[in-house]
């Protein structure tokens, strides 16, 4: 007598049929019996994917074989990419744009926009979403302080006096209108004076102006002499 053997029935079904970048979809046959062979070279009845693309399989039982194909298509996910991790100065912000036509996002700050401001230390990520893919970046953000310079108030000195001016903050370095760029330096006559300080990139700047109060003039007179029994008058009255 003759066997006849049919081609063994099957159906090839997938998890998804698109995917995401970095996503994975299972594919699996359904058949009542048979050994399996992909296209892939994996003898399973079921074989995980990451990447778009045909994939079919074979299935033999008694001699008889039936093939099944499927095929995954690629999702574009959108892309960010929030720049290398930085720092700014204590009195700047720092915009942080993650803009993809289309897609939405979720900030670690909670904010739900394109862009956020960031005027804080700290690791700011987000994740941009679009058509069921997602992308995520994260940036650390560091803040540096100003190297603080306080010259003091307005202020007059005497016309044979001098007045040391102290711009000094550990690190910095120190621009002064005068030209000079030590910490701290002496004033003999009047006018602005102004300084600016600066340390990784962050600046501070304070202006003082010095007036000059004329030396007071006193004069006595020659000397003189004068008798036992008499008197002199001095006067040490200043004009104004």
């Amino acid at each position: 007598f003759m066997v006849i053997s049919n081609d063994p029935p099957l159906s090839l079904s997938a998890t998804s049929s698109e995917i995401c970048p970095g996503d994975t979809a299972t594919l699996t046959v359904t058949t009542t019996a048979g050994s399996f062979s992909w296209n892939t070279g994996a003898l399973t009845n079921s074989i995980e994917v990451t990447a778009a693309g045909d994939y079919w399989v074979t299935v033999t039982d008694q001699g008889c074989s039936g093939v099944d194909t499927l095929t995954i298509s690629a999702k574009p996910a959108p892309v960010v990419n929030l720049g290398a991790d930085t720092a700014i100065c204590a009195d700047q912000t720092l915009q942080l744009d993650a803009t993809y036509t289309g897609a939405t996002y979720s900030w670690s700050t909670g904010e739900t926009s394109p862009t956020v401001t960031v005027t804080t230390a700290g690791e700011y990520t987000v994740t941009s979403t679009l058509d069921g893919c997602t992308a995520r970046d994260t940036i650390d953000v560091g803040v540096n302080a100003l190297p603080v310079v306080n010259l003091g108030a307005d202020t007059a000195i005497c016309g044979n006096a001098t007045l040391e001016l102290d711009a000094t903050y550990t690190g910095a370095t120190h621009t002064w209108n005068t030209g000079a760029t030590s910490s701290t330096i002496t004033v003999t006559s009047g006018g602005t004076y102004s300084v600016v300080n600066s340390l990784n990139g962050c600046t501070a700047r304070d202006t003082i102006d010095i007036a000059i109060d004329p030396v007071p003039v006193l004069n006595l007179g020659a000397d003189i002499a004068i008798c036992a029994d008499g008197t002199t008058q001095l006067d040490g009255t200043l004009a104004g």
